[in-house]
């Protein structure tokens, strides 16, 4: 609001008050807590030792935080059933304040503060930290904060985090972790949208980019997670803008991200589906919130094969985070290309198939015992081909290559391009391994090592020359183990038999023991539907 020719901000609140100790000891002076005096103490932590309300506050800060955006502050405040309140004003370069007594003062506090043109200029855009509006930084629904810009009311979200008192909205869910009073966490589009909150204040540290304080495991978005710790647990910064430390609560929230996703597996239903000799082509992917890869190079990710890329490296990171996101079909269902399924089925016979555009009805192929993966995402410049078709196989035990035992069929004028133009585009190694078998309906068939017989016919490539960009029939065997934590999930709730059926129905016969535990997961995702 204005007041003359300056601009000022204010703050009012109904809650406990001050008196002129608290005023004081406390408030005036930098680096003391009210929290840890013997007043709180009495008042507010119980007899194990645990505070009974929000512990926000750490660092002592108290007026100075005011400063930062201004030089100047007045005070007015009445501390609950008191029956005078004090009023000051404070200048940043004051040596001495003078508190005044006001009994006219209403219980609780009002703190207003001369902006400076510097911060007068942040508020009116979203150049704050971060690009958080000065409205955005409380998310809770309790207590409830309104805000004002000129007598104007804002809005700053469709929705806010529920409290922990709160009855959780479905697509909520709640952990218990040692030294916090609740961790929640959600993947709806429908709240704050922001990583961190802690006691309903936004921590603006962006997780996505760097994961070395949290174990996301193969999650690679993170969901919004609103942490309470009355405690003062969390391990924050100075500045309260980052972690200072491993957060102690990464197993607990990790197993119950892969809880969801394990959930989300078992109800999805916009899979593709095989019957007899015909395939029905809808989802390639998975695309659960959590492993959900919106970016441009799907296809590439897709192509890649080779023993070693289902390996973890020490970083954490892996095309495991991409593989995990795809599904591999057959007659009897399908499996995830991630290492805990292809390992129970020993090996996977498989097939990548690149259409140019994917069927209205279905694709005509009887792909017998294999599984497929057939998608519109193309291969098309000569790095995406190389990663195509050489696998990353080289054994470091050995130090040779294992065999890739790999078919490849790609467009014949592509070959030429490719493996028998003057300019060397493919390296000398892999041309000499390629082994040309034939060449039929403007396709080459390229032989790596011993591939097993072939479901691909001419038949097939003359009825589907137009629409067929590339195709790999090949041999996946898995050597590491992957990560142990989902791992150990997909045991309990999958177990051996890892061929998931086609329909739901069949899937709640088969895994009882998912469909029971799993339920407060799965329901956010059966009601709605669209959110698939």
């Amino acid at each position: 609001f204005v007041i003359s020719t300056y601009t000022y901000f204010k703050i009012t609140d109904n809650g406990i008050g001050m008196d002129t100790e608290v005023i004081r000891n406390y408030f005036l002076s930098a680096g003391s807590s009210f929290r840890r005096s013997s007043d709180w103490q009495k008042e507010f932590i119980d007899a194990t030792g645990k505070s009974s309300v929000r512990r926000s506050g750490r660092f002592g800060v108290g007026i100075l935080s005011a400063f930062l955006i201004g030089e100047e502050i007045h005070v007015e405040t009445r501390k609950i059933d008191h029956q005078v309140g004090y009023r000051f004003d404070a200048n940043i370069n004051d040596e001495q304040i003078n508190i005044l007594k006001d009994s006219s003062i209403s219980e609780g506090t009002i703190i207003k503060i001369k902006i400076n043109n510097k911060e007068l200029e942040k508020i009116k855009v979203k150049s704050g930290y971060k690009n958080i509006y000065w409205y955005d930084w409380y998310t809770l629904s309790n207590p409830i904060i309104k805000y004002y810009y000129y007598g104007k009311e804002i809005t700053p979200y469709k929705n806010l985090n529920p409290d922990n008192i709160d009855i959780l909205p479905e697509e909520w869910h709640a952990i218990d972790s040692e030294g916090y009073n609740k961790i929640q966490w959600t993947y709806s589009p429908n709240y704050s949208l922001v990583n961190y909150a802690c006691n309903g204040i936004v921590i603006p540290v962006n997780n996505n980019n760097n994961n070395s304080q949290l174990d996301v495991g193969l999650i690679s978005v993170l969901p919004q997670i609103s942490i309470f710790d009355y405690n003062a647990v969390l391990p924050l910064t100075l500045d309260r803008n980052n972690f200072s430390d491993k957060l102690s609560f990464s197993t607990d929230l990790l197993t119950d991200l892969y809880k969801d996703l394990i959930a989300y597996i078992l109800v999805f239903d916009k899979n593709s589906y095989v019957e007899n000799k015909k395939i029905f082509i809808k989802n390639s992917r998975l695309d659960h919130p959590g492993i959900k890869n919106n970016n441009s190079y799907t296809y590439y990710h897709e192509a890649l094969y080779g023993n070693n890329r289902y390996q973890i490296s020490p970083e954490r990171y892996s095309f495991l985070k991409y593989f995990i996101n795809l599904m591999l079909i057959s007659k009897k269902g399908f499996i995830l290309n991630y290492n805990y399924f292809i390992q129970k089925l020993k090996s996977v016979n498989a097939i990548l198939m690149q259409l140019e555009s994917l069927p209205k009805d279905y694709l005509g192929l009887d792909i017998q015992d294999r599984f497929i993966l057939i998608t519109d995402n193309k291969i098309n410049a000569i790095g995406d081909y190389l990663i195509a078709i050489e696998a990353s196989n080289w054994n470091s035990e050995t130090e040779i290559f294992d065999p890739f035992n790999s078919r490849i069929f790609l467009k014949t004028e592509k070959y030429k391009y490719l493996f028998k133009s003057d300019k060397k585009r493919m390296t000398t190694w892999l041309n000499n391994k390629c082994e040309v078998q034939f060449e039929e309906a403007g396709f080459t068939c390229l032989h790596l090592d011993n591939p097993k017989s072939s479901l691909i016919n001419n038949a097939f490539l003359k009825k589907n020359a137009k629409n067929v960009h590339f195709i790999r029939e090949y041999e996946i065997i898995c050597p590491f183990e992957g990560d142990v934590l989902l791992n150990n999930l997909l045991e309990k709730y999958i177990g051996n038999d890892v061929v998931i059926p086609f329909t739901v129905e069949e899937r709640r016969k088969k895994y009882p023991i998912a469909f029971k535990e799993l339920k407060g997961y799965m329901e956010k995702y059966i009601s709605k539907p669209e959110v698939i």
